[in-house]
């Protein structure tokens, strides 16, 4: 399980962390993990527990959930670490495809790895690293947050929601040398999105489009919804 407490430090390192070889990870030199199951191995336990058997608000390990998708049963674990969420992994089978995925917590970030594979003649093809993807949700105040989407060391995609429902967005990458100034804010202090103040300082000034509203200010969004 070296692999599975080295991810669990690899989501630590915030947006700071974000390797090379993530920005096409497409891979078939990595398959899917089941940390789960080699849990189950080691423990020379069956079955890992069941979530209605446990007090989660105490409990390390691995806990097992079913639950079902459009007509498709997912087998989904998760790993709490003295009740707080850690780890999860879930498999689904759709049509001919095959997709599992694990996803490591420290809140407020999160590491997502998708597996996909596919059902040929009578076989299943091993699931495959296609996807990874690392986002950040910061909720501030219960009616406003800010979900943060990173596609590499130097792309970033910002979505601002008050209520769940308007919801502002933007990319910011190294495009424009302008946005150098945000970008090492993202990665250096991401917890300024916890902060209304930090974040009318800091990314006030952007003018954002706004659907056929035009361009709008950051700012300006902020004060028309109370923020």
């Amino acid at each position: 399980m070296c692999e599975f407490q080295e991810r669990m430090k690899e989501v630590k390192k915030g947006f700071n962390h974000f390797p090379k070889e993530w920005e096409f990870p497409f891979s078939k030199n990595e398959t899917f993990p089941d940390f789960a199951g080699h849990a189950s191995d080691e423990t020379s336990s069956k079955k890992i527990i069941s979530e209605y058997k446990i007090d989660k608000k105490n409990y390390t390990g691995f806990v097992r959930n079913y639950s079902k998708i459009d007509n498709n049963f997912v087998k989904f674990y998760t790993y709490l670490e003295n009740g707080s969420l850690r780890y999860s992994q879930s498999e689904l089978t759709s049509g001919k495809m095959n997709v599992k995925k694990t996803s490591f917590y420290d809140s407020p970030f999160e590491i997502v790895r998708t597996y996909i594979g596919s059902f040929g003649m009578g076989d299943v093809s091993k699931p495959v690293l296609g996807v990874v993807k690392r986002t950040g949700v910061f909720d501030l105040n219960g009616n406003f947050s800010t979900k943060v989407f990173q596609h590499s060391l130097d792309s970033f995609e910002i979505y601002f929601s008050v209520d769940g429902i308007n919801e502002l967005g933007f990319l910011i990458n190294n495009k424009d040398k302008r946005n150098e100034k945000y970008l090492l804010l993202i990665r250096k202090y991401p917890f300024v999105f916890y902060d209304k103040e930090g974040i009318k300082d800091s990314f006030g000034d952007i003018f954002i489009r706004n659907g056929k509203k035009g361009k709008i200010k950051i700012e300006t969004f902020l004060k028309q919804n109370g923020i």
